[in-house]
């Protein structure tokens, strides 16, 4: 049973799927410049560590290969919501680490300059 949603709720979710679509295939074309081929895309998983850190060092993120967007339409009518749900709690889950990190560099910094402005220390 679908429910009916409001016209700004669909704008959010298709905003939301088209984001999800530039991050999926930044990624792709961040690889093929790097020698990917098509065949090697399904090599993308989370336990090749130095795939997964070099994508997250040149483009910030990292989308296993079970969770690009491409590899969704490959699925047809075996696309279901919990590919999207599973695909979102790991990109949330680094987004979290992600702001977690920025938010510790952030408070670095201020104690640093605080400690110069007020006591002149290094």
């Amino acid at each position: 049973m679908r429910s009916k949603i409001e016209a700004n709720e669909y704008k959010d979710y298709i905003l939301g799927f088209i984001f999800y679509k530039f991050l999926s295939d930044k990624e792709v074309e961040y690889l093929k410049k790097n020698d990917w081929e098509d065949a090697d895309l399904s090599e993308l998983v989370e336990e090749d560590t130095d795939i997964v850190e070099q994508c997250k060092k040149n483009i910030g993120y990292f989308i296993s290969y079970e969770n690009l967007f491409s590899t969704w339409l490959k699925k047809g009518k075996d696309f279901d919501v919990s590919n999207i749900t599973d695909a979102l709690s790991v990109l949330m889950q680094e987004i979290r680490m992600l702001s977690l990190q920025l938010w510790h560099f952030v408070k670095q910094q201020l104690t640093i300059r605080i400690k110069v402005l007020l006591y002149g220390i290094r």
